[in-house]
């Protein structure tokens, strides 16, 4: 799969971050997912897949305080990695027809 840049901030505080992530890796980020915890497998997942040479500009990005991931910040990233790996890939659903009355 061919790298995903992300860009974050705006005007001249832009940055792009890349990212190399295959659907191996994006199927790996959602086994480890739990009810309790998104944001721990979601920077974990991004710190394990952005660019060497991206990372030390990613986590100024994404820190807080230098420590604490930003939640929100990491699952928009994790959401457009999402749409990025899913490709157009369209999911509808069909409600059944009804059935006949007795």
């Amino acid at each position: 799969m061919p790298e995903i840049i992300i860009t974050l901030g705006e005007g001249d505080d832009e940055k792009d971050i890349r990212f190399d992530v295959s659907m191996e890796d994006y199927n790996e980020l959602l086994n480890n997912q739990v009810p309790g915890d998104k944001v721990g497998p979601g920077y974990n997942f991004l710190v394990s897949h952005v660019h060497q040479e991206d990372k030390a500009t990613f986590k100024e990005r994404v820190l807080v305080n230098g420590k604490t991931p930003n939640g929100m910040l990491v699952m928009l990233i994790v959401n457009e990695i999402t749409n990025e790996v899913t490709g157009d890939v369209a999911v509808k659903l069909k409600k059944p027809k009804a059935l006949p009355s007795k």
